[in-house]
């Protein structure tokens, strides 16, 4: 249909060179979300480098031609990023810091261009993440600092995606700061830990509130805090046993589970029995124990569909 659409335009009489342009980029953009979404990624990316080609050959004013350049370059991130090879995620990341480039140039960036550069550090940092190194999870840190900086100010209350986002910046800090400790024999234990907790104290204040999108994340911030302590310092602990009890109390409410859900119900239960294995730090018993392990299994076997566990 999007072919369709553009031959018919461009078949018009009376229609300018530009505006056909301008039509072309358009079409060229939505084949690549079409491609995106049905998982074509290679796809999604040659039509988002077309819809790019055609765009700096196009005339118009500046700001807008800036604003849907950097746009394309994070749909080719994000497309690439998807495809998740070696190269295609240093691709990504060069993706990302071009689109970070065009945005940062408005002198005086207003609500709309803070929320999309703080997604494109966000963005850069996930890549950098999935490739090996510990200068690459250093960036991770500053790329979810920077986005942190441009989120400051918004009005958490006023929009859910605000709230999450902001956490998402805490939770990917955290877990470098895990992964530069465990794997890379770097001190920075205390700082994953602040991290997970100040991402958990933001997400409990929108809980508070009702907001059933701060409980689901709640629930994620919970797992990956108690898990991190029991991956830090080997060992369960009165803290690590309260955060998974109360992360397993929210996921266990949850009706439609996943396999996602599950693995966050599993991680809880792991790090529960670690943690009642040391009865000078937690009460808990044998008993308790066979239940958690038992129950976890048995949540996990409800979602098996002839022998597989769906995404």
């Amino acid at each position: 249909r999007l072919s369709a659409a553009q031959r018919t335009f461009e078949e018009s009489t009376g229609v300018s060179e530009s505006k056909i342009n301008h039509f072309s980029v358009v079409v060229a953009t939505l084949w690549g979300h079409l491609k995106r979404a049905r998982e074509q990624f290679r796809e999604a990316d040659d039509a988002y480098l077309f819809a790019h080609q055609l765009l700096m050959n196009s005339s118009g004013a500046d700001s807008v031609r800036d604003r849907r350049e950097a746009g394309l370059w994070t749909y080719r991130g994000l497309s690439q990023l998807s495809i998740n090879s070696t190269d295609m995620l240093a691709s990504a990341v060069q993706c990302f810091e071009t689109a970070i480039s065009i945005r940062s140039r408005e002198e005086d960036p207003g609500f709309e261009t803070r929320w999309s550069l703080a997604a494109a550090w966000m963005n850069r940092g996930d890549a950098l993440g999935r490739l090996p190194g510990r200068t690459n999870l250093e960036e991770v840190i500053v790329s979810n600092e920077k986005a942190e900086k441009l989120l400051d100010g918004f009005s958490l209350e006023s929009n859910t995606a605000f709230r999450t986002r902001l956490a998402l910046t805490l939770l990917n800090r955290g877990e470098a700061f895990v992964r530069l400790t465990t794997q890379y024999g770097g001190e920075y234990a205390e700082d994953a830990l602040a991290s997970f907790g100040r991402a958990v104290n933001l997400l409990r204040e929108g809980e508070k509130q009702g907001n059933e999108e701060s409980r689901r994340m709640l629930a994620v911030a919970l797992t990956n805090l108690c898990r991190s302590r029991l991956l830090l310092f080997q060992t369960g602990s009165q803290d690590s046993a309260a955060e998974a009890r109360e992360a397993l109390q929210i996921v266990t409410a949850t009706s439609e589970l996943n396999a996602d859900l599950i693995l966050m119900d599993l991680t809880c239960r792991v790090v529960l029995c670690r943690s009642l294995e040391n009865p000078a730090d937690v009460k808990g018993t044998t008993s308790e124990m066979t239940d958690l392990v038992e129950e976890g299994l048995a949540r996990a076997m409800s979602l098996v569909v002839d022998g597989v566990v769906p995404p």
